[in-house]
């Protein structure tokens, strides 16, 4: 028998399983956060202004809904750069469009111009000043530990891997700069959960990088192969739990394929004898009906004097 609701060791969730995402129709996908801290509540912290810019920017260069506004912005910054560099033009548009976001949001509402969702005003006002720090984490199948909370432990879960968009430039003077992906190593150093009100929240890590540029970096290749950092290990990928990789790959049949067409073609020759009379096998038969006697059969009679 089986208890619906109950919950056993059979249908019991995973230790690193998502709690439910924020359901609102048509939200933006940044505020769909579905993690969860481990362990005490998260220490609050006052951002100050450096910080809270960096904040807002980052939050607003990786949400999808308001890459539109910010490649309007970057297209007009590069028009009117006049002397600049496209590299400084970049760099100044990066800078700005945060102050830029907000003015062009308010007049959008002020002015009617369109529809304006009611997750962009909380991304155009910025995020509040105070935040929370976790030292624990569990999101997208994984748990995350900072490292300072990972000294005490036997096992490492301070890692991050993140696959970055990059403009890459020659120099700053490069009129010609190169878009590519590019994976970046680093160890987590805080968790930071930012507060944008009514309930919307994003998580933040704060992360430690290796310095791959310049010549004394300290990055050297060891024996095998690997690129190491002084103080730094081979980074690795792993996979969250519960992943199973099931390979989409049909059926292979490695028998030749039977050939399903009609075997009476017009050119072909048929055999047919003509020494013996033909059958007409396409006639109704009678139906046969089994004919019993009035009395019933011999069965039937002594079934009466048993129980007669």
């Amino acid at each position: 028998m089986y208890l619906e609701g109950v919950e056993s060791r059979r249908n019991r969730p995973n230790r690193n399983a998502n709690h439910g995402a924020r359901n609102v129709p048509g939200g933006f996908s940044i505020f769909l956060n579905s993690g969860h801290h481990i362990g005490r509540k998260g220490l609050s912290v006052h951002m100050d202004e450096a910080k809270w810019q960096c904040v807002s920017r980052y939050v607003l260069s990786n949400c999808p809904e308001v890459q539109p506004f910010e490649r309007r912005h970057k297209l007009a910054r590069r028009a009117n750069r006049g002397r600049r560099t496209l590299w400084e033009a970049n760099r100044e548009s990066a800078k700005n469009f945060p102050s830029w976001f907000k003015k062009h949001v308010k007049n959008m509402k002020v002015h009617g111009a369109g529809s304006v969702h009611e997750d962009l005003c909380p991304l155009a006002l910025g995020p509040s000043r105070w935040c929370k720090k976790y030292k624990r984490y569990v999101i997208n199948g994984y748990q995350f530990r900072v490292k300072k909370f990972d000294k005490k432990n036997k096992t490492q879960n301070s890692g991050v891997f993140v696959t970055s968009e990059v403009t890459s430039y020659a120099s700053t003077h490069d009129t010609n700069p190169i878009d590519g992906r590019v994976d970046y190593y680093g160890v987590l150093t805080d968790i930071i959960e930012i507060d944008y009100h009514n309930d919307l929240k994003i998580l933040l890590f704060d992360c430690d990088w290796p310095n791959t540029s310049g010549r004394n970096n300290g990055v050297k290749a060891d024996i095998h192969g690997f690129q190491l950092e002084k103080d730094w290990h081979v980074a690795r990928k792993t996979k969250p739990r519960d992943l199973f990789d099931m390979n989409n790959t049909g059926h292979i049949d490695h028998c030749e394929p039977q050939n399903l067409d009609d075997a009476l073609i017009e050119d072909e020759e048929i055999e047919v004898r003509t020494d013996v009379l033909g059958i007409t096998i396409n006639r109704l038969l009678p139906l046969q009906v089994p004919a019993y006697s009035e009395g019933g059969t011999d069965e039937e009679s002594n079934s009466d004097d048993e129980f007669g």
